[in-house]
């Protein structure tokens, strides 16, 4: 099981290293539940797919993507509960 602080640090830097890539302003994000991360252009479907895989290898987790509800994926609370499972 990962630790959730570990996790949410893991998370929040990739996100953070997503917003600086797309020039999006990382301190104009609200990290809560409420954060949608495609609707917020932070990530399409394919950049979730390569956050899933950065999640994996950085935390050395396996997330299986067909035990989970898929829009759980782009939920950031729901992202971060899923990975503190693991």
């Amino acid at each position: 099981m990962t630790d959730y602080n570990t996790a949410k640090t893991t998370l929040d830097s990739i996100i953070r290293n997503a917003c600086d890539e797309k020039e999006i302003d990382f301190s104009s994000i609200q990290l809560n539940e409420e954060l949608n991360l495609i609707e917020s252009g932070i990530f399409d479907s394919l950049g979730l797919l390569q956050l899933i895989a950065e999640l994996e290898e950085q935390l050395g987790i396996e997330i299986d993507l067909s035990e989970e509800d898929p829009e759980d994926f782009t939920q950031y609370s729901k992202l971060l509960d899923i990975i503190a499972k693991q």
